[in-house]
């Protein structure tokens, strides 16, 4: 694997194939395009105009996009833990999900916190809303987040990606 360097954030285009993983750099906290409606072509032309990181696993794709200059990186159909790590490790990027550092998984905008929940009533369960006090909205799709039950499972994949970078 060549040597990319080490990026504060660096900002990525996720291929279609790879929707799972675009949804955990977003929780991450980093800038992730994905589309399923651009070709190969469209990909690496806007991983170039946007100076951004194309994650493939697709090697025809990644062969073009290195032909093109553009910066890639090329996963082997591997496990979500696997191909985080690599991430993290080519990448530098830190395995802490932080709700005010995150992006929107669906849409990728930011989000932000909301300190007014009278604002929330009726956009979450009732018994979210009575049991939860930090909620974070997109400020792109308006989606609401909250740490719920699921966050198990979120901290879960990431200690997993820890455990699997340590000798």
């Amino acid at each position: 694997m060549p040597d990319i360097g080490k990026e504060r954030h660096p900002a990525f285009v996720v291929d279609q194939m790879l929707g799972e993983l675009a949804r955990w750099l977003r929780l991450l906290g980093h800038d992730t395009y994905y589309s399923k409606e651009l070709n190969d072509d469209e990909l690496i032309e806007y991983s170039k105009e946007e100076n951004r990181v194309l994650v493939t696993c697709d090697q025809r794709l990644y062969s073009r996009a290195m032909r093109k200059g553009v910066r890639a990186l090329l996963l082997r159909p591997d496990s979500l833990v696997n191909r985080l790590a690599v991430l993290a490790r080519t990448y530098g990027i830190e395995l802490r999900v932080k709700p005010e550092d995150s992006r929107c998984p669906l849409c990728n905008g930011e989000i932000r916190e909301v300190s007014d929940l009278v604002k929330l009533d009726g956009r979450v369960p009732s018994k979210v809303l009575s049991t939860n006090r930090k909620f974070w909205v997109c400020n792109s799709c308006n989606h609401v987040y909250w740490v719920g039950g699921h966050w198990r499972n979120i901290a879960k994949t990431v200690d997993e990606v820890k455990r699997s970078l340590t000798p």
